[in-house]
């Protein structure tokens, strides 16, 4: 808990709303609070004991300690690297410009800094990961392999850019695949494929496949490169030789599910997708 010594003069910066929490065993502080434009004024008051104050977000505290060492605390505090859970922030436009916190989604706890619109990534950082070995079946249907990263509602429009990462493998030199990665609300083929490519070709048994793709807007993506061990994307078959977005479900009303999958050319050998990593800036 931070701790101002007797005498000394501090101020720290909330980024979203708190509660404030500051302790005084002895002699008493004075606090002033400085708010951002447009939210309520906190009044100066006096610490004696102990003292809590809803601080609005994107607020400075000034504290000066006339007596004794005053402690505080700040609960929801964006500097703290205990992440806030998705969902349960302040919108950016609530925390103002400026604002940091740090928020947790499934394992990954990273930190975030309001635009004054969105959240956004302060560096590329891998915020799902899936490394259990997903095998498949003989057949030449397309298979969904892995469809268990859910990027939730409000999340993706604050990236600049989205990675998805997966290593692609089969069981023999027999069949090939068609690899896939595929977004949306059903983590099945329906979804809008956003990658796809001859990955594993008939000697190989496996293939390491990245795909970035620029946010656009909270429902179109660009694909940027779709790219393996062994080729890279063309731009065949586009008129303009660059690619067009590509329309995804509304990511500000919908968590959307990344999936992979593979299609194999024959029924001998049985895909598998070992791992599939997300990551954005």
């Amino acid at each position: 808990m931070p701790t101002i010594a007797a005498g000394n003069s501090e101020e720290f910066y909330v980024p979203v709303d708190s509660t404030v929490t500051f302790t005084q065993a002895a002699g008493f502080s004075r606090v002033g609070v400085g708010v951002r434009t447009g939210a309520a004024t906190v009044a100066p008051f006096e610490v004696r004991g102990t003292v809590s104050k809803e601080i609005p977000g994107g607020s400075t505290v000034f504290v000066e300690s006339v007596g004794g060492a005053l402690q505080y605390s700040v609960s929801g505090d964006g500097g703290s690297a205990v992440g806030i859970a998705w969902g349960g922030h302040a919108t950016a436009v609530t925390a103002g410009a400026g604002a940091l916190q740090w928020f947790t989604i499934g394992a990954a706890t990273f930190q975030m800094r309001s635009d004054g619109a969105f959240w956004r990534m302060l560096a590329p950082t891998d915020f799902f990961m899936d490394t259990v070995s997903a095998p498949g079946a003989t057949g030449t249907s397309e298979q969904t392999l892995k469809a268990s990263i859910a990027i939730p509602a409000g999340f993706l429009q604050g990236l600049r850019y989205l990675s998805i990462k997966a290593l692609f493998s089969k069981s023999g030199v027999t069949d090939s695949g068609t690899t896939r990665f595929r977004i949306g609300t059903t983590g099945t083929a329906s979804d809008t494929s956003v990658y796809s490519g001859v990955g594993l070709s008939t000697s190989s048994r496996s293939v390491a496949i990245e795909t970035l793709l620029l946010v656009a807007s909270s429902t179109q993506l660009r694909l940027l490169a779709g790219q393996s061990a062994s080729n890279a994307w063309s731009g065949a078959g586009l008129a303009n030789g660059y690619p067009s977005n590509i329309t995804i479900p509304d990511a500000s009303a919908n968590g959307l599910i990344v999936s992979a999958s593979v299609t194999m050319s024959g029924s001998t050998d049985t895909p598998n997708v070992p791992h599939l990593i997300i990551s954005g800036y």
